[in-house]
């Protein structure tokens, strides 16, 4: 899973799960409808430190994809 935001000057750039345009709600729905039982954050570059953006995207997902 990735995550892209348009910056101020409209240029597309990778964010933290949730923060940016994706519905993930959605996405998560239609990869489990089709079979899909894992899913992998991959962020190829980070707004700032990388452990911050790891815990934003963890914490996304915990309070807002699962299901449990």
């Amino acid at each position: 899973m990735k995550d892209y935001m348009v910056t101020e000057d409209y240029k597309i750039s990778f964010t933290e799960i949730g923060n940016g345009v994706l519905d993930f709600k959605s996405i998560i729905a239609a990869a489990e409808a089709s079979g899909c039982q894992w899913f992998i954050v991959e962020q190829d570059t980070c707004p700032g430190d990388p452990f911050e953006s790891l815990a934003k995207s963890f914490s996304y997902i915990r309070d807002h994809l699962v299901t449990a």
